[in-house]
């Protein structure tokens, strides 16, 4: 591609939009807040009471908008409006930049390439104040390449497509948490198994066929229709559930269901390490507050730590463990799951490690229940306002239902080929991303060929 550019300050291309947004007649909106958003993905749409906002709920958006987190710009909180968004109400921490006379998409691909978050960086870092932030000011000089309405088009359609292939990988990763989660609540929430096969019995109904109906979420003419080795699977599986339920102190269970303290069942529960920190990526990885969010690890969040000056020991993380953010309101109590590991990792004292002991109760099981407790979870922080914590000793006495252990590893078998798509997948994001950091550069900079 041959540009035939020019070069304009970005203050002649674009502007810094403060529309306020109208709450009338909204009892709930999408409230985006900094952290909702990673590189160009929306984490999330959930609706919330329009009463329970925090101060900084007050601007509207439009599509073609670009989202830019003022704080610290190198954490990629940044995100192009292409949906529909009437009803999203983003925080004051965002510029709001609107283009003018130039390609929105465009602009947001060069404003996300890794030359201009350098530049970005820099102006951010040189602020006297307690943390790096820009502002539309601060930036508004900076130079942008603009090449004709045609090469615009086309760079931005390459992009985009880049953030599409990035979207499809994530979703697919998002479902297989869902499915994951739904088959949690139905086996050991809802003890649906159970239910059916005491329905069953009361309509003398073959139970074990009903179970297998709710296991496999198939008819029973479906289910005659199997192979035999499925089959043979799915009544296994059905034979695991018995056909009643008991009251216990706390609520009727599946007979013969037991229940625990977290601290009888786990290897090792403990908060992270004080690093010291170094900024070289060759180092040890510090997973912090930050970097959980969503159930997810967002190893770009990370820091890293001077093994030299400190050792790791037991502090060091593994695939299947679960963490635990155990400090400050709105963040306590989130929870993610270890899926993958980039290199030898830990965590900081804000976040908690808990590790499955596997002769008492499986990873996999105790990761998805922690998932399903996060809001109970939450509600555990003891302190005062801003300082909460969740307390180890807390944790340890954390009430658990602990199936059958030949229930847990059959669930186990089911969701782990999931759980490790999962890591798979977000390996390949990041490799796809990192190819698009690489190449959509050089095509703003015309340093290599670019044909139709």
């Amino acid at each position: 591609m041959s540009f035939n550019s020019n070069r304009k300050p970005l203050k002649e291309i674009a502007k810094n939009s403060s529309r306020r947004f109208n709450f009338s007649n909204k009892s709930k909106v999408i409230f985006i807040n900094t952290g909702d958003v990673l590189n160009g993905k929306l984490l999330h749409k959930d609706y919330q009471d329009t009463n329970k906002l925090p101060g900084q709920a007050k601007k509207a958006i439009k599509k073609g908008d670009i989202l830019y987190s003022e704080i610290r710009p190198g954490n990629k909180r940044h995100l192009f409006v292409d949906f529909e968004c009437e009803d999203v109400v983003v925080s004051t921490k965002f510029m709001v930049i609107e283009a003018k006379n130039i390609s929105p998409e465009y602009l947001y691909l060069v404003l996300t390439s890794n030359v201009i978050e350098r530049e970005f960086k820099l102006i951010a870092d040189s602020r006297s104040g307690t943390f790096p932030q820009i502002t539309f000011d601060s930036i508004s000089h900076i130079p942008i390449n603009i090449p004709s309405r045609e090469e615009q088009k086309r760079v931005s359609s390459l992009g985009f497509n880049f953030i599409l292939w990035s979207d499809l990988i994530s979703k697919i990763g998002r479902n297989y948490k869902e499915i994951s989660q739904a088959l949690f609540k139905s086996w050991f929430i809802d003890f649906a198994p159970v239910k059916a096969k005491i329905e069953a019995k009361s309509k003398d109904i073959d139970p074990q066929l009903a179970a297998i109906q709710v296991i496999s979420g198939r008819t029973s003419e479906e289910i005659l229709l199997l192979p035999k080795e499925k089959r043979q699977n799915l009544e296994a599986i059905a034979n695991l559930f018995p056909d009643e339920l008991e009251d216990t102190e706390y609520g009727k269970v599946p007979k013969g269901w037991e229940f625990s303290k977290l601290g009888e069942v786990v290897s090792f529960l403990s908060r992270g390490m004080t690093p010291k920190y170094i900024d070289t990526n060759k180092s040890v990885m510090v997973i912090n507050q930050r970097c959980i969010r969503h159930h997810t690890i967002d190893f770009s969040n990370a820091r890293f730590h001077n093994e030299e000056l400190r050792a790791v020991k037991s502090k060091e993380i593994f695939v299947g463990d679960v963490l635990i953010n155990s400090t400050g309101v709105g963040t306590l109590g989130r929870v993610a799951l270890v899926s993958r590991l980039i290199k030898k990792t830990t965590v900081d004292t804000h976040v908690t490690i808990v590790r499955a002991d596997p002769q008492k109760i499986d990873s996999n099981y105790l990761g998805q229940y922690f998932l399903s407790k996060e809001p109970v979870i939450e509600e555990m922080g003891e302190g005062s306002t801003g300082q909460t914590e969740l307390k180890r000793t807390v944790l340890n006495e954390m009430i658990i239902c602990k199936p059958d252990l030949e229930v847990q590893t059959q669930f186990s078998n089911i969701i782990k080929p999931m759980i490790e798509s999962i890591g798979t997948r977000e390996l390949k994001n990041e490799r796809l991303l990192s190819i698009r950091d690489v190449l959509i550069p050089k095509l703003l900079n015309d340093s290599v060929n670019f044909t139709e």
